[in-house]
Parts: C-alpha cells; sequence; structure tokens
C-alpha cells in the first residue's frame, strides 16, 4: 500500500492487485492488532542476516525509518515508541492505519483490485511486463513492484504463489526459514503459559 501510494503521489498511474477480499489484512493482525509500524533501529544493516546481510543497505539508505516515520506522520498516524525501539500508532489500533492507508489510497487515485491474485508474469517483447490477474484480465505496465509477503498466516492467503510469479522471470529462490516458530508441548502446564512471549 505503502509502494502504491509513493508511486502514484510521484505521477505514476498505478494498479493494486490485492489477493484477499479486502486491503490490509496481515497489517491488521501485526503487533497483536496493534501494528508494529517501524523499529528506531531498523536502518542499522548489522540487524540483517543472511549470506549477503549488506544486500538492505541501499535500501536503507534511499528510505531510511525516519522517512519512513515522515510518511507515517503526513498521513496523520501519530506513533508512541515501546520496548526494543518499536513504534506503534498512538491509537493502538491496526485498524487505523489500514483506514488512513486506504484513504490515502484513493486520494492518490490508484486503481484497487482486491480479490484478484497474479495468476501469471511475464516480460513484454517492447518492453515493460504483463500480468494476467485471477479475474481474467492481462494489465500491462513499465514496472512491477512485488510485494506477496511471506508465508506465516496461511488463513490470510498467504502461499508462495508470489514467489513463483518471479520465478517465471527467471529469478531464483533461497530456502526459507521461519522467523517466528510455534514451540509445541504435551506438558499440561504450557497450556498456561498461551499468550506470553520471551525475547530470545
Amino acid at each position: 500500500m505503502m509502494a502504491a501510494i509513493q508511486a502514484a503521489e510521484g505521477g505514476s498511474g498505478v494498479v493494486l492487485l490485492e489477493g484477499s477480499r479486502e486491503l490490509g489484512r496481515k497489517i491488521l493482525i501485526s503487533g497483536n492488532g496493534r501494528c508494529n509500524l517501524l523499529n528506531v533501529d531498523g536502518d542499522d544493516p548489522s540487524h540483517y542476516h543472511g549470506s549477503q546481510p549488506r544486500f538492505v543497505r541501499p535500501s536503507l539508505a534511499v528510505f531510511p525509518v525516519q522517512e519512513a516515520l515522515r510518511f507515517f506522520t503526513e498521513l496523520g498516524i501519530e506513533t508512541k515508541q515501546e520496548k526494543r525501539g518499536r513504534l506503534f500508532p498512538r491509537s493502538d489500533q491496526a485498524r487505523s492505519v489500514v483506514d488512513v492507508l486506504a484513504d490515502r489510497l484513493a486520494t492518490a487515485k490508484v486503481e484497487v483490485h482486491t480479490d484478484v491474485r497474479g495468476e501469471r508474469l511475464w516480460r513484454r517483447a517492447g518492453g515493460g511486463f504483463a500480468l494476467r490477474g485471477s479475474d481474467g484480465v492481462v494489465r500491462e505496465a513499465e514496472q512491477v513492484i512485488m510485494c506477496s509477503g511471506g508465508l506465516s498466516v496461511p488463513k490470510l492467503g498467504a502461499d508462495d504463489s508470489g514467489m513463483a510469479l518471479v520465478e517465471g522471470l527467471g529469478h531464483t529462490r533461497t530456502a526459507l526459514y521461519p522467523g517466528l516458530v510455534a514451540l509445541e508441548s504435551a506438558d499440561p502446564w504450557v497450556l498456561r503459559m498461551q499468550g506470553v512471549k520471551v525475547w530470545a
């Protein structure tokens, strides 16, 4: 949603395809329904790991945390800082963030289609891309921004279809590992611990 707003306000004609019936469903569950917007140390490259941890540096240099914070402030979302530098909307409601973003999409004249998933993405011979959606419509664009999210919440439609689309363009995928995992136990005392969070 942020990328669509930024592109539209930068002068581009933008079409946003959302695979679920409602915009921002993953935002609504983030931060236990409160929407952890940012982390004040989020532009520190040392927080990123993997085989190529420096890959984030160019992006963080162009769009550091202060720019993201300014974006939300200009939308009218006041924030508050909590433990470990986490920034939440002062409202403590993820819904307020989704509503403000949806309003800004409308103001920026972004063409939004919900319940439409990308089925096939290919490069056009003359440049740019074409994408066939689950609604049967083929849309052409000079650029495509893929924001398919992770695989953590299948009930919200999380799957690897976005990765499959970009693999069709020749991209490769690396092994995926969960950032959050469930711990299962048959011990009865564990049930009493439901909802308890521990920082590892």
